[in-house]
């Protein structure tokens, strides 16, 4: 199967998405973008740093005005975290990638979280 990347897929009115090219075991055949909306747009999942999917979700926004982008990948990072440590805690670090940094997984959630907390009123008015 061709995979239909860089490309705006129309699923609904309304909601759209474009896939990444960064396949992998997490991602399968990659990151799914989702656009949300009509006049504006909600971006779900916005993908990788790849100049082709940001040229496609550029191209896809269209200068509509962007009033939220979500992550959902958060969610199962807290999670993945829990089972590690709580299944074989002296495997947790390299199962996680930490770098040699015990909170290394911690900081990028805990930063994240922060992020989309701050940002989210701006994105309400």
């Amino acid at each position: 199967m061709d995979a239909p990347y860089a490309r705006l897929e129309q699923i609904e009115p309304g909601i759209a998405r474009v896939l990444a090219h960064n396949p992998s075991a997490f991602t399968y055949y990659g990151t799914q973008t989702y656009l949300i909306g009509e006049k504006a747009v909600a971006v779900i999942d916005p993908g990788p740093d790849l100049p082709e999917h940001i040229e496609a979700l550029e191209k896809a926004i269209g200068g509509r005005p962007v009033a939220a982008i979500m992550c959902t990948s958060l969610i199962y990072e807290w999670i993945e975290w829990a089972i590690a440590l709580t299944m074989s805690p002296e495997d947790a670090e390299s199962y996680n990638g930490q770098q040699g940094d015990i909170w290394d997984a911690h900081t990028d959630m805990f930063l994240a979280t922060l992020g989309s907390l701050a940002a989210w009123p701006r994105g309400r008015r």
